[in-house]
C-alpha cells in the first residue's frame, strides 16, 4: 500500500517520519532477512518485499537529502543473493547522487563513509558494495 502512495504522490512519505521509521523496523527485521535465504519458496508479495521497502527508502533520501544514512543502508541488498532486480538502486546511486546531488551534499555523503569505515558502523561487505555504487561514481 505504502508503495503505491508513494508512486503516486512522491513527495509524501518524506514527510512521514513515524511511517518511514516503521518501515526501517520491517528491513531490519531477522524475519526478513531469513525469508531472503529461502526465496525460492516465496510466495511473490512476499519476494518483493525488500525491493518495495527499498523504493520507499530511495524515495524518502531523493526527496530529503540529509538523510545520508539511508544510502548506506539499503547496501546490505547487494550482499545477499537474489533473483529481484535493484538495478534502480545502482541507477539511483549513479544518475542521482553522483550527478545531482551538490558539492556539500556529496561531501555529506562521502564524511559519512568515512565515519562508517572508522568507527566500523557498517559491515564490511556493505563497505565494500559503497565503493564503487557510491563512493567511487561521485
Amino acid at each position: 500500500l505504502v508503495t503505491v502512495l508513494v508512486k503516486h504522490m512522491p513527495e509524501w512519505l518524506h514527510t512521514q517520519p513515524d511511517l518511514v521509521g516503521v518501515l526501517w523496523g520491517r528491513w531490519r527485521a531477522d524475519a526478513r532477512a531469513q525469508r531472503l535465504h529461502s526465496e525460492e519458496m516465496l510466495a511473490l508479495p512476499e519476494l518483493l518485499e525488500s525491493k518495495r521497502l527499498v523504493k520507499c527508502f530511495v524515495n524518502v533520501a531523493s526527496r530529503d537529502r540529509s538523510q545520508v544514512s539511508y544510502l548506506y543502508d539499503i547496501l546490505s541488498i547487494f550482499g545477499t543473493r537474489t533473483r529481484v532486480d535493484f538495478t534502480f538502486v545502482e541507477d539511483f546511486y549513479n544518475e542521482e547522487v553522483a550527478v545531482k546531488y551538490t558539492p556539500a551534499q556529496r561531501h555529506a555523503v562521502l564524511m559519512h563513509f568515512l565515519s562508517s569505515f572508522k568507527q566500523r558502523t557498517l559491515a564490511p561487505p556493505e563497505l565494500v558494495s559503497a565503493l564503487p555504487l557510491i563512493v567511487l561514481p561521485m
